[in-house]
């Protein structure tokens, strides 16, 4: 992560409203994407763009006792689930946004 994204995820969690968001690096995009998750188990991937923000949304509430996600591959798409883990909807998730890069 460069200084100024590392600043940008800084300000974003100490402006959370509990502190309850955590900022990761997706693990096979490139530099700038970001996996943003909050305590109450929603969470979002975000690009470097502004265009690139709340990308493959989702919440592990609705389906989390028979082991599903619910997701949104952007705000305009609609709800869908994916049954796996959490580590298995990120890794889909970002194979699915390296074909357009």
């Amino acid at each position: 992560m460069s200084n100024l994204d590392l600043q940008d995820a800084t300000s974003l969690y100490e402006c959370s409203e509990d502190n309850d968001l955590t900022i990761t690096p997706a693990m096979s995009l490139p530099e700038g994407w970001t996996w943003r998750g909050w305590d109450d188990g929603s969470g979002s991937l975000n690009g470097p763009a502004k265009n690139q923000r709340f990308l493959f949304g989702y919440d592990l509430s609705p389906y989390s006792s028979s082991g599903g996600i619910e997701y949104q591959e952007s705000t305009e798409r609609p709800y869908n689930v994916f049954w796996g883990t959490l580590a298995e909807y990120k890794e889909w998730a970002e194979a699915r946004v390296q074909k357009v890069l």
